[in-house]
């Protein structure tokens, strides 16, 4: 194994906590020094993704695999079509929700909505509502959050043909561009260090995560995730709560007894 891909929130971190268990750094610590690369593999802006202390991951998979870099720069990046950003824009308002854009260091929504309030504070943000919406627009936006319900995401994606939705949170959603995911990013991560599918092992929860499990060579579902999320995995571990990555890493014997 070389590389390994860490979803964040309920995955890496509890919900509700701000910083990763000392078991489970321990051990991405070990992995590190066993010459296999951290990356984390997140629905996050760069700039909301926190910094463990401890622990120095060598790269990051940003806005559902939008925007991926490591030390060195950018490895890859697919922002949105600005007309199809205008159109899903304009498809939240009918609908009554408020949009939040997201570029590459900047976010902003339209107008304050609750749903989006409570989805961002997931990650200890808010539904902050930018007065220069307009000027966003015409930036490189990455990712589109949208406070909707499953029922709601057909009308969001009307007279779209480049976009889609992926969800984590029953409440909200994520729109990125159709070229865009986990594992079309860890393809070209991958192709960046001239690793193969085989060298590669990812770790998640949520339905964002599923395609992410399916590519890796070996992918790993936690206890806490969706049963969509198991049934795409290699192999289902304990909770993140129950430190879930430290014992899948042992049970594959990527590190020694913790």
């Amino acid at each position: 194994m070389k590389i390994a891909f860490f979803d964040i929130d309920g995955t890496l971190l509890d919900f509700g906590a701000e910083d990763i268990s000392n078991r489970v750094k321990k051990a991405l610590n070990e992995l590190q020094s066993n010459g296999v690369k951290l990356f984390i593999a997140t629905g996050r802006t760069p700039y909301v993704v926190p910094k463990f202390k401890g622990l120095r991951f060598d790269g990051m998979m940003c806005f559902n695999g939008g925007y991926c870099f490591d030390h060195d720069g950018v490895i890859c990046r697919t922002p949105m079509n600005p007309a199809e950003v205008r159109t899903v824009v304009q498809n939240a308002e009918k609908i009554g929700c408020s949009a939040l854009l997201a570029s590459d260091h900047r976010m902003g929504a339209n107008f304050f909505e609750q749903n989006l309030n409570d989805y961002m504070q997931i990650s200890h943000q808010c539904c902050n509502v930018d007065g220069d919406f307009d000027e966003l627009m015409l930036a490189d936006v990455y990712q589109i959050m949208v406070g909707t319900s499953p029922e709601q995401d057909k009308s969001l994606l009307t007279g779209t043909k480049e976009t889609k939705i992926v969800r984590w949170w029953p409440r909200a959603c994520d729109v990125i561009p159709s070229a865009c995911g986990k594992d079309t990013a860890i393809a070209e991560i991958l192709k960046h260090y001239g690793y193969s599918r085989s060298d590669a092992i990812a770790f998640g929860d949520g339905g964002n995560d599923r395609s992410m499990l399916q590519y890796a060579g070996i992918g790993v579902a936690m206890g806490n995730a969706r049963p969509e999320v198991k049934e795409a995995a290699d192999y289902v571990t304990d909770s993140c709560h129950n430190d879930g990555v430290q014992k899948a890493l042992r049970h594959l014997g990527l590190i020694e007894e913790i």
